[in-house]
Order: structure tokens, then sequence, then C-alpha cells
């Protein structure tokens, strides 16, 4: 499908998004206020660089610097690679912001630089047999399956979908909460993606996926599934048990793509899939059990899978949170803070020194 097609829309329009108040920018700038943007945010990074700033040439720098909550987006171009939207959120030491244009100058808007990670083609290759259980379920076949993806990155994503056979991708480069709000979310089978991590990403699309009575399945840190918010959102959009999202775990650490080859070689987030499919949710969720579980003669049913269902299955299920701490998939420890994982950080660096 091509991006800039128009799409049916249905309204999910929820109260979570609009006490949020977070609005997309006019998407008819002109190039002048490209300019200007990329000029502002060229500005922040020399000055990020330098060092002994006096305390004029910051308060100069903030009030040059757009406000944090802004989305500036707009592309010339509508055939250039695009990037997945993102808020500049501050943190923990005073309020600075982090923002970086990547892409040489392809992303005319703020983004967080940490966010800007792809999902790798394994992860979308362990989600395959869940969509292809779905869409028979649907009575669709897997090319015209309508998967959503909301959040806008590089595009890459894209060719991982086709090259599995899933054609009927929508991810384009728009702001999501704007569409929430105008009640412009495209029709679609399921939703798919792998939000950002910073700010309040994770609990407005799980409030979102929740609230919209359709199939998602979101890659998330194992340990929102720990999380208060994640059993209070359950519990307060009345989510029956039997379509409370079930756990995919994968077999080893997924291994992110930066658009500029920067970053950990090794995500510092052990993520897995937290799949809601509504009323279908029991039903894929044994079958997906059933496909792993040993047989009498000690191997795995993957045989019907090994030729329609994406191959040998290297992940395991879970029902349940309990049933996720039981097999050590999520952390049981309280989470560090983000200075306490600094410093920890910090110290593991100087004693390898």
């Amino acid at each position: 499908m091509n991006d800039l097609d128009e799409d049916p829309v249905v309204d999910f329009t929820g109260h979570f998004f609009k006490r949020s108040g977070l609005k997309g920018h006019n998407e008819n700038q002109g190039v002048s206020s490209q300019i200007k943007v990329r000029d502002q945010l060229a500005e922040q990074r020399r000055i990020a660089k330098g060092k002994g700033r006096s305390s004029d040439s910051e308060s100069k720098r903030k009030s040059e610097v757009p406000n944090q909550k802004e989305h500036i987006i707009h592309v010339e171009n509508s055939n250039v690679s695009h990037k997945k939207r993102k808020t500049v959120s501050e943190d923990e030491t005073g309020g600075r912001t982090k923002a970086k244009c990547a892409g040489k100058g392809l992303w005319p808007f703020r983004v967080d630089y940490n966010d800007h990670f792809e999902s790798p083609l394994q992860a979308v290759q362990d989600i395959e047999p869940v969509l292809q259980l779905l869409s028979i379920k649907l009575k669709k076949s897997k090319s015209s399956l309508t998967v959503y993806d909301p959040y806008f990155c590089q595009g890459g994503i894209r060719q991982h979908y086709e090259q599995l056979g899933f054609k009927n991708f929508i991810h384009r480069n728009r702001d999501f909460y704007k569409d929430v709000d105008s009640g412009n979310v495209p029709s679609y089978d399921i939703l798919v993606t792998n939000p950002p991590y910073s700010s309040d990403h994770k609990e407005r699309i799980l409030e979102f996926c929740l609230r919209s009575g359709k199939p998602w399945a979101l890659l998330l840190p194992n340990y929102v599934a720990t999380k208060a918010y994640f059993s209070e959102l359950l519990d307060s959009v009345s989510t029956p048990a039997a379509q409370r999202p079930f756990f995919l775990t994968p077999q080893a650490r997924y291994s992110y793509e930066h658009p500029e080859g920067t970053g950990h070689a090794e995500s510092p987030f052990f993520s897995i899939w937290y799949i809601g499919l509504g009323e279908y949710t029991e039903t894929i969720y044994k079958a997906c059990k059933a496909r792993l579980e040993p047989q009498s003669n000690g191997s795995s049913i993957q045989s019907e899978a090994a030729a329609g269902l994406g191959g040998r299955w290297r992940v395991s299920v879970a029902r349940t949170v309990d049933a996720l701490k039981q097999a050590k998939a999520v952390p049981t420890a309280r989470r560090l803070n983000p200075k306490q994982r600094a410093r920890m950080k910090h110290q593991k660096l100087k004693g390898s020194q």
C-alpha cells in the first residue's frame, strides 16, 4: 500500500489522549521553517558539545530552542525515508533536552535521538506465526491482512513485513497522537509496533490498544509487565480474563538498528511481545502453546508450522505475568532509577579500565 493512500478511518479517540494535550505541528510548514528548525538543532548540538558555557549562553540557548513538547513535522520530499515520530523528554539532570537531527537533515523535526532504533527482522519473524493465525481466524490471506504500525522510524520495517508476505502494511509519516485526537486512525486488522520507550509513550499506546477493541501486539521492555500502570490499565478498561494479553519471549535479546549505526552493540532492554487479540486471544494463545509444547517423543509440534508459519519458532509463550516471573522472563527486583543506573554504568566502566 502506498504511504500516501487515504484509508477509511476508525475513531478510537480516548480520554487519555485528550488530556495529554500532545498536538502535531502544522504539516504545511514552508521550507523556511525547515531551515530554521535545522539551524536551531545545529546550534543546540554545537552548544551541547562545548564545555564551560556561561549561564548567559545557557539562557540564550534555552530561549532559542523551541518548546520540547512541540512536534515540528514537515517533509519537503515525500519520497525520502522518514523517521519514527518521537517527543523529546527531559533527563534527570536539570531539564536539558536531548535532541539530535540524525540522518543528515532528513528529519526536519525534533526527536529523542535515543528512541531512533528500528525493530530487527528477527522480531517480525517471531510475531509472524501469531499474525498468520489471526489471518486464518479472520478468513484472510497473509497478504491481505492489514497490519498498522503507527510509529514511523526509517521505514525499513516495511521491508521486513513485505519479505514475510505481509503486503498490506500501513506505516506512514504521520503524527499518531494527532490522528487519534482527530479520529483519523486508519482501518486495520491488527496494530503491531515497537513504540518509543521514552516519556509516557508506552502507557499511551497500551491504553489506546486496550480501549480500541482491536487486535494488537506491542514490542516492549519485559519490565513493563511488572509495572503498576500495566495492571492498572488492564483493570481500568475491565479487560476480561480470556482477553488479557499473553506474552511471547524470544530466546535471545533483540539487537535494534539505529539509522546512523550508533548505539549499543546489544540492546540495554530485553524486549518481549505483549499480545492482545480480543475474542481470539485465548484460542490463538493455546494454538501457540500447542505448537511449542513437547510431545511424547521429546520434539515440539512444528511440522505444520515449519511449512506455513515461518519455520522453527525460537520463542516461549506465557499466559500471565506470574508465568513470566516463574520462567524468569521478567525482572523481579526493583529497577534502579536513571541516576542509579548511570552511576552503576560509570562504576563498571571505571572498573574495567
